[in-house]
């Protein structure tokens, strides 16, 4: 690849979906409310939205606002005491009890409509079954598969069994927490992919709200980590395959389980504004090009609501956040020329342990500026400094084609 066609190929690479968001990092309390003004206004307008559709609901939907609705009270009650963040509080209460309403109205409606998946599901949508972390951890990249498989039907046919099994819900169940074998080698069968490695995560996620702690289940994180990594990888693929806008409601799901699963890697800034994009301006929906959709209304409630939360469990405004970079730098540093300068940037990125934005990236930049660099030194001997920071870069673990 010639001089000319690196840079350029970075700077295709800086737009979207590498680009970094307009929204401010949430390093001070007028920060968090600017944010915070954008996800509540989003959510008001959405509640509106379903306020008139009640009967649209699905168990998906109800379980989404239920898992927003927690998420909502932690804000509230955690704000509260804020006088700069009062006002905020209040809205999240607001709409809070705005679902209490829309959720009873709601299970009225899906006991005569389809009474017999609101059974399976009946503990996953009362309030008080979903419980939000203290803890937050990041998804490991290590863990995504290298080859996917498809058990469509098996998991079709036999996944509300399995549920029923593990919620105590079928009618030969005399408690919670059965795992039948069938169920052990569903639910861990691996290289699944999309809604279907989004419903395994599920099974872990409701063995985790019931207390299951026995037989499988003592290895409940070890699932919830090797899932979330690969729904982590989707949601990337999807987001560098340009598909977001078409798998909206996977895209958001995947963001709400996790972010529920304690993974803070998926409340990123960019995918923020993404989500927020595509609230429907007049009628405050979501959905694709072929209109609104209940179903990916509240998975973009969900979503949203779990950033809001994340915003209550940022440092505080006092604390100098290392990893900050505005979308200027992000472009030079990923679509200059300065190769040596580029390099030193991302290896420091990487010891400071950024994972954010264009950080999210930083093994891909790495391995493809010393490649170039490679070039560069094979074809002069004067790039005594380049071949320093290439030696440098090696030094870290990365090893190049000699």
């Amino acid at each position: 690849m010639s001089v000319l066609g690196l840079p350029i190929l970075f700077l295709l690479l800086a737009l979207s979906p590498l680009q970094t968001s307009s929204l401010p990092q949430p390093d001070t309390v007028e920060d968090k409310i600017e944010i915070a003004n954008e996800i509540l206004s989003s959510l008001e307008r959405a509640t509106v939205f379903l306020e008139e559709r009640p009967w649209y609901f699905t168990v998906n939907s109800m379980m989404a606002f239920r898992v927003l609705q927690v998420e909502l009270r932690g804000v509230f009650y955690a704000w509260a005491r804020n006088p700069q963040l009062q006002s905020l509080s209040q809205r999240a209460g607001n709409l809070s009890k705005k679902l209490v309403i829309l959720l009873r109205k709601s299970i009225s409606y899906l006991k005569t409509r389809d009474p017999a998946r609101l059974q399976v599901f009946q503990p996953v949508v009362k309030m008080g079954f979903w419980k939000l972390t203290g803890a937050w951890i990041h998804t490991n990249a290590s863990m995504v598969y290298d080859t996917f498989q498809s058990p469509e039907s098996l998991l079709r046919d036999h996944n509300n069994q399995c549920i029923m099994e593990l919620l105590g819900t079928s009618s030969n169940a005399s408690h919670p927490c059965s795992c039948p074998e069938f169920c052990r080698n569903l639910m861990t069968t691996p290289g699944c992919s999309g809604y279907y490695l989004n419903h395994q995560l599920l099974y872990f996620l409701f063995s985790r709200m019931v207390g299951c702690k026995e037989g499988l289940f003592k290895e409940t994180q070890h699932f919830m980590n090797l899932y979330c990594a690969n729904m982590m990888d989707l949601n990337q693929r999807i987001e560098i395959n340009g598909e977001a806008h078409s798998m909206q409601g996977l895209f958001m799901g995947n963001i709400m389980l996790c972010g529920v699963g304690g993974f803070a890697d998926f409340y990123k800034l960019e995918w923020l504004e993404t989500i927020l994009s595509w609230q429907d301006p007049q009628g405050g929906c979501f959905g694709k090009q072929s209109g609104c959709s209940v179903h990916d209304t509240a998975m973009a409630m969900g979503a949203l609501g779990g950033f809001l939360y994340v915003l209550v469990k940022f440092p505080q405004a006092e604390s100098k956040t290392p990893c900050k970079v505005s979308s200027s730098c992000a472009e030079k540093m990923v679509g200059g020329r300065h190769l040596s300068f580029q390099i030193l940037y991302f290896l420091f990125s990487r010891m400071v342990g950024c994972t954010q934005g264009v950080y999210s990236h930083t093994e891909f930049f790495l391995k493809l500026l010393c490649s170039h660099m490679m070039n560069l030194n094979q074809e002069s001997v004067t790039y005594r400094y380049s071949y320093g920071i290439q030696r440098l870069f090696m030094r870290n673990n990365f090893t190049q084609e000699q």
